[in-house]
Formats: structure tokens, sequence, C-alpha cells
């Protein structure tokens, strides 16, 4: 079966939330305002080879501490 979309390129978006002395400090967006956010980088229709990964850091001993969302992707659109 040909595929029936285009390849518009590879995409990358990421939210943090941060948190100091284990209050939170701005927020973090949900795993899917995250793609869609890649979906828009390029006006695309969705999203092909789609990996999500999450991170977690402490700096400072637990003073400062980052929980971020990182999606990868190549980002397409449908034929129609």
């Amino acid at each position: 079966m040909p595929a029936s979309y285009t390849a518009l390129g590879i995409v990358e978006e990421s939210s943090c939330g941060y948190r100091v002395l284990f209050l939170p400090v701005g927020g973090k967006d949900s795993t899917d305002q995250v793609i869609h956010r890649a979906i828009r980088q390029k006006g695309a229709d969705a999203l092909v080879g789609v990996t999500v990964e999450h991170r977690r850091s402490i700096f400072f001993l637990p003073i400062v501490a980052s929980d971020c969302t990182v999606v990868n992707g190549i980002a397409v659109k449908k034929f129609k």
C-alpha cells in the first residue's frame, strides 16, 4: 500500500515545569498540547514515528528540579 501522506520534516517540541524547594514554579503543558504544537510547527496534519520522553533533573541538592516532556516525530501532510 503506497503512503497516503507527504513527510514535511522532523519536528521537536518540549515543555518543562520547575520546582524550587518542592514548590512548583510555572506549569508544564500536557503531552497532548506538546504534540499539537509539534504538528503546527510545519502546518502538518499528523506526526509519524513519534517518541515521547520524560526528563527529570535535580539541580543544587534538591533545591531546584525540572520535569520536561519532549516530543519528536516526522510531520506529515495527508493526501486528499
